[in-house]
């Protein structure tokens, strides 16, 4: 049995299209193709001629051989005196109704035998057999004037490819150009279920590596993206998981560079001419191997969930034995050395002073609102992020383009539809001391000890605050699940945006301990609202001007917080403290001004100042009052000045997270500073934050040495961002993102545990005897 294609040899000759008239001589030749050394075919042709060449190719070859190219070279002869440019020489390839066209680079030599500027260019096409349907791809071509009569030498071969089927576990390596893409065949075995291929290169050429099904018709554009079912860019890395069961008669994995590298450069505006084809040469190797199966999972999930169980419910078990002590502490069964009131604390203001200013319905009304906020805004949040990330995902379902979702491809497990399980899966940390968190919250608010307000003893706690962190440690987790379904720049809000609200929330926490109101809850969630939308417009537009306005905007409201946190329970009117925000700023814009007509402005404040309107308001002295508030002034000013220059090019999101950070951090530090320096760290309930706060160091150092180990990056192409991907490097399973979630989980879990425990040494302690600060 014999299969026959025909080729269709022309010289492309516009002025002769235009001539109907025109005649064309038909020239047609035979060959049989029936072993695998076949000897090169040469010919002459005019642009007066076309050439159909006929190949009759043994059925009995096509088993042993089920691909060959056809490998072309021409030359053009040109008149003396005349300049070589290009013109293509156009071939068209017929089989079974199907038909492909595509041109063929010339070389020009004149009558004096000198070759001219273009050098000599092969084509390779390469044919598969028609047992396969592939779908029609059609081409346009590039049409040039022949203002000269020419004669063109051209030869052609059929050569058959011996390494197009590929084994697994063997290093391939090929080479594709813009005038033969590469493709092989693999075979997936029965019993694989996911098909992991890794190509690397040393070439920088911009390339796309995709695999597609068996079928349609063969005499198609193989470097045709459209018809791969998927498919992404590469340049020196890359790596691509495979469901076997899309795939169960094998496929066709295609290599091809393309015309320009504006797509792994991330170049908006693209040059679609045709440029020289030796830019376009791209060397490569690849290797497929077993992906891991789905049974194989559950050894790495157990063995990484044990330690997180087991730490949490570690540290549940010593905080009820603490709980114990605290409690007959309360309650007078256990006596502990009285705390002595420390002279350095006789002029700070007193919390019962504070308490007597104020309702208990006042404190109703805040925790009320605050737990209202946390959940509204995760209600209105949540619900559009999930639409955009169901959008994504079947996004790149539906077209093949992982470049929509930057994955660590050397290290990602799919399960189902979800390409990345691994990074889905290890945010079960946040998840889990998120809620032992609110579990622990919620036993301490059933016990006796719960009401420290109206018992006269201990600091004030507002439970709904704790939850509020839980909760918030929990959605950490939630949230950064749905970013790593697709993970990109459009949604890398997601991954941070309850980390602002942990920040956040446990800096009120803490100026709540002293304090028997809150600050204000819906001030406090509209600043974390104007917060994200600056970062979201700061990763869709990272420019000077958004710096600018977000710089100016947090030096406008940090000197609002500071001058709260600094003259609270300070200002007094009638010999009532005056506490509330809009109350406070009139007063303190009254003195400002005074100070600075009086040069006073940065004097130590050593007696009490009266309003010049009106004598009944008046700010009372305070010792290191400013101490603080100068303190974090002037650390936000630095965090600043380094997200200009040393963090430059980390992306504006993380800048932003790093300086709530950093403010979270600031605050906590100083606030335990404060309670050694007036003497509350001396008993044994202290025993248990110090304990937590060591561990929180130790799981933040390991936690941010995994992170700057990083192994993709949105803010480059797709392309380079491979570049930096890396092989598992825990149980074959886990890469260091992954490590970062679970040392960053137990991290924000200890904590939330200071936060808890700070102040349980002065649960038996009268609060006319505690300072506020």
């Amino acid at each position: 049995m014999l299969l026959s294609f025909l080729l269709l040899v022309n010289v492309t000759d516009v002025a002769a299209i235009k001539n109907v008239t025109k005649t064309i001589q038909l020239s047609m030749y035979t060959y049989t193709v029936d072993a695998p050394d076949i000897p090169t075919i040469a010919s002459r042709i005019t642009k007066e001629e076309n050439h159909i060449n006929l190949f009759q190719i043994n059925s009995s070859f096509l088993k042993n051989w089920p691909t060959f190219q056809l490998q072309f070279n021409a030359e053009a002869v040109l008149p003396q005196n005349q300049t070589g440019e290009r013109y293509p020489l156009l071939v068209t390839t017929y089989w079974h109704g199907s038909a492909r066209s595509w041109e063929v680079p010339i070389s020009f030599r004149n009558e004096m035998d000198k070759l001219y500027d273009q050098n000599n260019h092969d084509s390779e096409q390469t044919l598969v057999k028609s047992l396969w349907d592939y779908p029609v791809d059609n081409w346009t071509l590039d049409s040039r004037n022949l203002t000269v009569d020419m004669d063109v030498n051209y030869t052609m071969k059929v050569v058959p490819v011996n390494n197009f089927g590929v084994r697994a576990g063997h290093n391939v390596t090929a080479v594709a150009n813009l005038s033969s893409p590469s493709f092989f065949l693999f075979e997936i075995p029965p019993n694989w279920q996911f098909v992991f291929i890794h190509a690397t290169s040393k070439t920088n050429t911009c390339a796309i590596m995709g695999v597609r099904k068996l079928e349609g018709p063969f005499l198609d554009q193989m470097n045709d993206h459209t018809t791969l079912q998927l498919h992404e860019t590469f340049t020196l890395n890359a790596g691509l998981t495979v469901t076997a069961d899309l795939f169960r008669d094998g496929f066709l994995l295609v290599f091809y560079p393309l015309q320009n590298s504006g797509k792994c450069t991330r170049l908006e505006v693209y040059n679609n001419s045709l440029t020289d084809f030796d830019s376009h040469y791209k060397e490569f190797q690849f290797l497929i191997q077993e992906g891991m199966q789905v049974s194989s999972y559950s050894y790495p999930l157990l063995f990484t969930m044990i330690p997180i169980f087991l730490f949490g419910f570690l540290a549940f078990f010593c905080h009820s034995r603490f709980e114990e002590k605290r409690a007959s502490l309360f309650e007078g069964e256990y006596c502990l050395t009285t705390l002595r009131v420390d002279k350095r604390s006789q002029t700070k203001i007193k919390m019962d002073e504070l308490l007597s200013n104020v309702t208990s319905n006042d404190v109703d009304q805040s925790q009320r609102y605050f737990s209202v906020f946390i959940f509204l805004h995760t209600a209105f949040y949540i619900i559009p992020v999930v639409i955009l990330m169901m959008t994504f995902m079947q996004q790149y379902l539906a077209t093949g383009n992982l470049d929509t979702c930057y994955f660590n491809e050397a290290c990602s497990h799919k399960l189902g539809v979800i390409q990345d399980f691994n990074h889905i899966y290890s945010n079960i940390g946040y998840i889990f001391f998120g809620t032992m968190f609110m579990v622990i919250v919620r036993k301490r608010e059933m016990s006796k000890t719960a009401n420290l307000i109206t018992q006269g003893k201990g600091v004030f706690v507002h439970y709904d605050l704790l939850y509020c962190v839980g909760f918030s440690l929990t959605m950490t987790g939630c949230m950064s699940a749905i970013y790593h379904v697709c993970p990109n720049k459009f949604n890398f809000i997601f991954d941070v945006f309850f980390m602002y609200k942990i920040a956040a929330i446990a800096i009120v926490t803490m100026y709540q301990f002293r304090y028997p109101t809150y600050l204000s809850s819906d001030i406090t969630f509209a600043t974390l609202a104007i917060v994200t939308i600056v970062a979201v417009l700061g990763l869709l537009w990272d420019n000077v001007i958004v710096r600018i306005c977000f710089s100016i905007m947090h030096i406008i409201f940090l000197v609002f917080v500071l001058a709260t946190i600094s003259f609270n329970g300070y200002i007094r009117r009638n010999g009532q403290l005056v506490l509330r925000l809009n109350q406070m700023l009139p007063i303190i814009f009254s003195k400002f001004v005074e100070d600075f007509k009086k040069r006073k402005l940065f004097q130590y404040q050593k007696e009490t100042w009266r309003a010049p309107g009106d004598p009944e308001i008046e700010i009372v002295a305070g010792s290191g009052r400013l101490v603080f508030p100068t303190f974090l002034f002037i650390v936000n000013v630095l965090a600043l000045i380094i997200m200009w220059t040393l963090l430059a090019n980390l992306n504006f999101a993380t800048q932003v997270l790093l300086i709530c950070v950093t403010n979270g951090s600031s605050y906590g530090l100083f606030y335990y500073a404060l309670k050694i320096y007036y003497g509350e760290c001396r008993r044994i309930l202290s025993i248990q934050p110090c304990c937590f706060l060591v561990s929180s160091l130790i799981f933040w150092v390991a936690a941010v040495n995994f992170f700057i180990d990083v192994n993709t990056e949105w803010e480059k192409s797709p392309a380079r961002s491979r570049i930096k991907n890396m092989d598992c490097m825990l149980l074959s399973f886990f890469d260091t993102h992954d490590i970062w979630h679970f040392f960053s989980s137990a991290a924000l879990f200890c904590d939330a545990m200071v936060l808890l425990t700070i102040d349980d040494d002065l649960v038996d302690q009268p609060k006319s005897t505690i300072p506020v600060f």
